[in-house]
C-alpha cells in the first residue's frame, strides 16, 4: 500500500502494509530512522486476520522506546 506517516517513540516513521493474495499473508511494516540507524518492524499473519495483525502491530509499536 501507499506509505503512511507514523510516530514511534516520538520519532517520525513510515508504515506500510502488504496484502499478498498469492501467499495468503498480510503484514504491517514500520520503518524508523533513529540516530542514523534504520529499523524495520514487521508483524504478519494470515490475510483473513488483517485487523488482528494491525492491532498487534499497534501494540508492539507503542512499546518501542529509544533511549539516548
Amino acid at each position: 500500500t501507499r506509505p503512511q506517516p507514523a510516530s514511534i517513540s516520538s520519532e517520525q516513521a513510515t508504515r506500510f502494509t502488504d496484502d499478498s493474495v498469492k501467499t495468503s499473508t498480510y503484514q504491517t511494516l514500520a520503518v524508523i530512522l533513529h540516530e542514523k540507524l534504520g529499523y524495520i518492524v514487521s508483524v504478519g499473519g494470515p490475510r483473513t486476520n488483517k485487523s488482528a495483525v494491525d492491532s498487534l502491530a499497534d501494540q508492539i509499536l507503542s512499546t518501542i522506546e529509544f533511549t539516548r
